[in-house]
């Protein structure tokens, strides 16, 4: 067969495939202990294993996940993205022009429990609020608050979530938590 000597070197690697999150993690560990070559390298496996830029300076919570393997994923390299969040396929994460009054970054924050789905753009200093939803290809240049689903380009405000129709959204925004009435009194 034309690729058998193609398989056999990447046998190791298919046998144990890994996530963007595990290889983040690996980069991240090696950038802080100070070895920028092989955080290098392993932000390269990313681009090549997943077709997504991930650079190791991004800020990633426990519990976060890519759906689809995060193809196509864009990451700006100082974004923060927060805890249990779910980041869907071709979703892009970007800079823009000023700085953000709370957050005093001049790219985006995304607080715990985010989902942002497939094809959404996230661009400039905003904040994305806990508990929130991202629609399909929704284009975000503005603060989402919290509990609050949002869709299209511009995107706007569809709906709140509130303590009645969470259970409607948990599995999106909730999976990896136990639910309580904290959750909606916690900042």
């Amino acid at each position: 067969m034309k690729y058998d000597a193609l398989l056999a070197l990447m046998e190791p690697i298919l046998a144990h495939p890994t996530t963007i999150t595990a290889l983040h993690n690996e980069a991240r560990s090696c950038l802080i202990a100070g070895d920028s070559n092989k955080s290098k390298l392993l932000e390269q496996l990313i681009k090549i294993f997943h077709n997504s830029y991930v650079p190791a300076t991004v800020q990633i919570g426990a519990g976060t996940t890519f759906a689809y393997g995060g193809i196509g994923t864009i990451l700006h390299a100082q974004a923060k993205i927060g805890r249990n969040c779910s980041i869907g396929s071709n979703v892009t994460v970007g800079g823009g022009q000023g700085i953000h009054s709370i957050t005093k970054l001049s790219v985006p924050k995304i607080e715990d429990n985010v989902y942002i789905a497939t094809g959404a753009k996230i661009f400039g200093p905003v904040l994305i609020g806990k508990f929130s939803i991202i629609g399909a290809n929704a284009v975000v240049t503005k603060d989402v608050p919290p509990f609050t689903i949002v869709g299209g380009n511009p995107a706007k405000e569809l709906k709140k979530i509130t303590r009645e129709n969470y259970p409607k959204y948990k599995s999106f925004i909730g999976r990896n938590i136990e639910y309580t009435e904290e959750i909606f009194t916690q900042r």
